[in-house]
């Protein structure tokens, strides 16, 4: 196994769309959206409070 690394990469803009589209279709299509709602304010939360800002 090879562990990618793209937080500072010149592809790390492209990973977090990735990503971000992802999520998007999981929110009410698997997760209901109140649920994904939640995870995410409490994972930017998170975010903010260890980095200074969400990631």
């Amino acid at each position: 196994m090879k562990i990618l690394r793209v937080i500072g990469s010149d592809e790390e803009a492209s990973w977090r769309e990735a990503t971000q589209a992802f999520a998007s279709s999981m929110r009410a299509a698997f997760v209901p959206a109140e649920i994904m709602d939640r995870a995410l304010a409490a994972r930017d939360g998170y975010r903010r409070e260890r980095h200074g800002a969400p990631q």
